[in-house]
């Protein structure tokens, strides 16, 4: 066997069968032919127009920004749509099964995947690159700002790719996931205009005058690997098997991005590039985001699968301390509440390093807290409040029927959190101006709608009566949720003895 063929068979078998399914379908061929001929037949046409011309800058920059959305539209318009029909063909064609009986892991089959949309990608930037640097030969356009726009739209072809494995991933039925087809594409037209818009505008800035932020490259690095990463943690977890450990890498995920979160707070606050306004928005942008993710995981099943359970730590500390990551609704409500601990440690943290402003000590470090707190809470009670009405509906560790109707119905719980939530914002006003009356000056409709109580602030009495209400309601939904956070700690306490048991009783 020659090196090269040892080197193929010792890559992704996923990477190896669509690569040679790419190179032997027709849409790769046919795509990949329309644009490199279509490319060169756009730029033959944009030189022949701009030869007459005498602005050198205007010559550059035109051939660059045409040539740039010819790139954009090929590695942000079709390589995703393509990775995800090639996630969905698995389950049209049932081969899904077989990837699952096979000694692959999940994560090899998402990366597999992304590792295709990435030779995809390269083979285009390939037609394209050559390209663009002729476009600095033209002038107008700096060369160093021109590999940066370039490097953005492979890096956001890799991160498209990888929510577009996820979203294909969300359903099996065909027809559901004709609908997410549709709203992928639709997201990667709005990816397209974005990444333009904002290629022409970094590439056609000067580089040596200092005109290119550094924080707008740092930040646009960080939000394109932040949502591919969150891209490839729901795609891994939608593959994996139901009775194997499908939370435990999400929940991780999310609190090590905010952990990374709090660390980038601290610098700007240090370095006295963020206002106690900048922090209360990053404040409530984080615990948004948390109860995203926990709208999947709060309804997941009450109970350890099995192959989970036989493998919690031995070690009861560590089992205990693993607990909030494992698999379960009330383990994740705990997550939820050591998470919203590491966000508002990190907030107190950086508002000490923020300058106290001439409005004083309490509305600096008591206002804004007060309302941060306060939407913390409301979205406790969404989410531990319908999600322990959900367990109580159906308990599916009763098994049959209660089992199976589980997985509908938990679909139906997380479905009604987010509306319970859009509820809140629009029902109040709406019934307010019904009946006549102002909403501002409604203390039962304002306590109903998180917005309003968080937008008049903690220094008002009224504004302190709401959100005493909401903190009394927070403590009754833990109150009811109890027994489920006592049961998922006892489970895990009895999964570790369980396997010291196991391992004490082998010869």
């Amino acid at each position: 066997m020659s090196a090269l063929a040892r080197f193929v068979d010792g890559l992704n078998p996923v990477l190896v069968k669509e690569v040679r399914a790419s190179l032997r379908g027709r849409v790769f061929r046919v795509l990949f032919s329309i644009v490199a001929l279509g490319s060169v037949a756009i730029a033959s046409i944009l030189l022949a127009d701009l030869a007459s011309r005498s602005d050198d800058a205007y010559l550059g920059r035109q051939f660059f920004g045409a040539m740039y959305l010819c790139l954009c539209v090929a590695v942000l318009g079709f390589v995703p749509i393509l990775a995800f029909l090639s996630m969905g063909s698995e389950w049209d064609e049932h081969t899904y099964e077989l990837l699952e009986i096979s000694n692959l892991k999940p994560r090899q089959i998402v990366l597999g995947k992304l590792w295709t949309a990435a030779i995809e990608t390269m083979l285009y930037t390939s037609v394209f690159a050559p390209l663009l640097v002729f476009a600095f030969l033209l002038r107008g356009v700096d060369i160093v700002n021109a590999l940066v726009v370039l490097s953005w739209a492979v890096l956001g072809s890799l991160s498209a790719s990888a929510l577009a494995l996820a979203m294909s991933s969300l359903s099996r039925i065909r027809a559901l996931r004709v609908v997410l087809l549709a709203i992928v594409a639709g997201g990667c037209v709005g990816l397209v205009a974005l990444m333009w818009n904002l290629g022409e505008e970094v590439a056609f800035s000067s580089w040596r005058s200092g005109r290119l932020n550094p924080d707008l490259l740092t930040g646009t690095y960080a939000t394109i690997v932040g949502f591919g990463l969150v891209g490839v943690v729901v795609a891994v977890e939608r593959v994996t098997h139901a009775e194997e450990n499908h939370s435990t890498a999400p929940r991780g995920f999310v609190t090590v991005a905010l952990m990374v979160a709090q660390a980038w707070i601290l610098y700007l606050a240090s370095t006295g590039n963020m206002t106690r306004e900048d922090l209360a928005v990053a404040v409530i942008t984080q615990i948004s985001g948390l109860a995203l993710f926990h709208v999947c995981f709060c309804t997941e099943r009450e109970t350890l699968p099995r192959r989970v359970r036989s493998d919690v730590s031995a070690n009861r500390w560590l089992a205990l301390l693993s607990t909030p990551f494992l698999p379960g609704g009330g383990r994740a409500l705990l997550h939820f509440l050591g998470s919203c601990a590491l966000v508002f440690a990190g907030q107190w943290s950086a508002r000490s390093l923020i300058p106290l402003s001439s409005s004083g000590w309490f509305r600096a470090f008591g206002e804004e807290p007060i309302r941060q707190v306060t939407f913390a809470g409301y979205l406790w009670i969404l989410l531990a409040g319908i999600s322990w009405i959900a367990v109580r509906w159906t308990n599916p560790r009763d098994g049959g029927s209660a089992a199976a109707n589980w997985t509908l119905r938990r679909w139906v719980t997380r479905a009604a959190i987010p509306i319970a939530f859009v509820a809140t914002l629009i029902g109040p006003p709406m019934i307010a101006f019904l009946a006549g009356h102002s909403f501002q000056t409604s203390d039962r409709l304002g306590m109903v709608n998180p917005i309003w109580t968080m937008d008049e602030g903690g220094m008002s009495t009224r504004a302190h009566g709401r959100s005493a209400a909401v903190f009394v309601v927070v403590v009754l939904v833990l109150a009811l949720n109890g027994g489920r956070l006592v049961r998922g700690v006892r489970e895990v306490w009895s999964a570790s003895a369980e396997r010291r048991a196991r391992e004490g009783a082998r010869p």
